[in-house]
């Protein structure tokens, strides 16, 4: 471990891009402020440990097999089976749900471009 001495408003350069400052001193507690980018996390001591017990006791306690799904009241299966078709008038169909949807037709109108374009 490296021990090093500061007064307030001394800093401490870790890597390229984080910075120690003490900011302030009294009695047997120092402040100290840190700046570093967002992609670096900066965590007291007491919050990452509690956070490394919990991230252990999840990883024990997960489940090694996902529970099957139940399925629904009624004897249905649980996947809807959708059945869909291309009709030649430009309409799909969703049968045995009772939608249509139709597609937008070409317009055979033309279109005004301006009084020195001709239309086609």
């Amino acid at each position: 471990m490296l021990n090093i001495t500061r007064k307030v408003g001394e800093k401490i350069i870790i890597g390229e891009d984080v910075v120690l400052e003490v900011m302030e001193v009294s009695g047997s507690s120092v402040r100290i402020g840190i700046q570093a980018p967002r992609s670096v996390p900066v965590y007291r001591e007491e919050i990452w440990e509690a956070v490394r017990a919990e991230n252990a006791a999840a990883a024990k306690s997960a489940p090694t097999k996902l529970p099957e799904p139940k399925a629904p009241a009624g004897g249905a299966s649980p996947r809807p089976s959708v059945r869909t078709g291309v009709r030649t008038t430009g309409q799909t169909s969703n049968k045995g749900t009772g939608t249509t949807v139709r597609a937008p037709q070409q317009q055979s109108n033309p279109v005004n471009l301006g009084a020195d374009q001709p239309t086609t």
